[in-house]
């Protein structure tokens, strides 16, 4: 004689087991979609490496100052200027090393260094403002910085060691103007890629990650038509030395 509530048991367990793994199937592929696949390691917080295309750059309301400052003043003349409109391209170029160029002794104690951009423990500091550049310093006045070209170097400099080495060399058709740092190892840059046929400026956030050595890139949806935007101080980065003291020629 069969045991027809043994066997009905036997059915139910069956099918709560087949459930079961269904669930788990669709977690485990929900979870491959919205990570990496190569590691069972969660990136870090500020990792270009969290980021695909299309996504925007997730900043709190006391993240990166100077880029959000950046971002204030070309919002003035365009509304729509706003980070949420960055979108990742998806392409993320990886950095071997940054190329060690000199060292940058007392440049941090100097008359560079209140402007330049220092890592949460100041053991580190991004320069885009010294190659080319000096800054007249007049007692009773404010410093002065003179100089400047169509190049830009970006540099990167060990407070610890004094040794300075080079993040990006910028020709005409593009300049960094501003930076901060998110981590100990990450940073970010805000940069206008200058169409010199149109006049037309492209802007875009670029996000480092020394620790997995990888750079990202953000691009503003649109470009902007200098000609048709009145902004106050002539250009951000003459402002922004303004702010801090400096003047400009």
């Amino acid at each position: 004689m069969i045991n027809t509530k043994s066997r009905k048991g036997n059915i139910r367990s069956a099918r709560q087991a087949y459930c079961l793994l269904i669930v788990l199937a669709i977690s485990v592929s929900c979870g491959r979609q919205g990570g990496s696949e190569a590691s069972d390691l969660e990136p870090d917080a500020w990792s270009p490496l969290r980021y695909h295309e299309d996504d925007t750059l997730a900043l709190g309301a006391s993240d990166a100052p100077n880029l959000r400052s950046w971002i204030g003043y070309y919002g003035i003349a365009d509304t729509g200027f706003q980070i949420g409109r960055f979108r990742a391209s998806g392409v993320n170029l990886h950095i071997d090393s940054f190329e060690t160029i000199d060292r940058a002794d007392a440049l941090e104690s100097g008359s560079f260094g209140p402007i330049l951009a220092y890592s949460p423990d100041s053991s580190l500091a991004l320069d885009i403002w010294s190659y080319n550049h000096i800054v007249n310093l007049t007692k009773g006045q404010p410093p002065v910085m003179e100089g400047g070209g169509p190049e830009q170097q970006v540099s990167l400099i060990d407070l610890r060691t004094g040794l300075r080495r080079q993040v990006l060399y910028n020709g005409s058709a593009q300049v960094v103007e501003t930076a901060d740092w998110l981590s100990e190892d990450v940073f970010v840059l805000g940069m206008m890629n200058i169409n010199e046929s149109t006049g037309e400026w492209s802007p875009d956030i670029l996000l480092f990650s020394m620790k997995d050595s990888v750079c990202a890139n953000f691009r503003y949806m649109s470009p902007l038509v200098p000609d048709e935007m009145a902004l106050p101080d002539g250009d951000f980065m003459t402002g922004w030395l303004k702010r801090k003291g400096y003047k400009r020629e």
